[in-house]
């Protein structure tokens, strides 16, 4: 007696150029998207006197598209080159995919009363402003950022299987 024996199964195949391509644009998009939660984060919480401090954040909004409104204080005192045109040549950001699935974000204000007045009670050395310090603002953004990665990324980014191709094989 002989018997014939037929083996039925699925080849898998990833495309893994496409869908590194993908996961890789989507994780982009929604690293953008947490960008903007921060900055939006960090406007509503920097105070507005002469609009220095809160022009540290007039590059990154336009690469955002994020509108950062600045109005001085009507009688704020004038000092020279302290105003949100000053304040916006001091920052820098970095937004750039350093290779793989590692995007990364960094802004540094680069005015030395932005940061002070982000970490610190200043009241306590004596110095009178019309806003209370500190400000946390760094901490909120980053705390933005990260909650809206957390509340999105993974319904947003694509699956794996939505690359992976079966082909049927039969073996006679």
């Amino acid at each position: 007696m002989t018997f014939r024996l037929i083996v039925k199964f699925e080849k898998l195949n990833l495309d893994v150029p496409k869908a590194t391509a993908a996961i890789e644009k989507a994780i982009e998009v929604q690293m953008r998207q947490a960008a903007r939660e921060m900055l939006r984060a960090i406007i509503v919480k920097v105070p507005v006197f002469t609009g220095m401090a809160r022009g540290t954040m007039q590059p990154l909004g336009r690469f955002l598209r994020v509108a950062v409104p600045i109005t001085p204080k009507p009688g704020a005192k004038k000092y020279p080159g302290k105003n949100a045109a000053a304040g916006a040549l001091a920052s820098s950001f970095t937004f750039a995919n350093s290779g793989g699935l590692r995007p990364r974000l960094r802004f540094d204000p680069g005015v030395a009363h932005f940061q002070t007045n982000d970490k610190f009670d200043v009241s306590e050395r004596g110095i009178k402003l019309r806003n209370p310090t500190p400000w946390h603002a760094l901490q909120a953004g980053r705390e933005a950022f990260k909650i809206y990665l957390r509340q999105n990324l993974k319904k947003r980014v694509p699956r794996i299987s939505s690359f992976v191709t079966r082909t049927r094989v039969i073996n006679k």
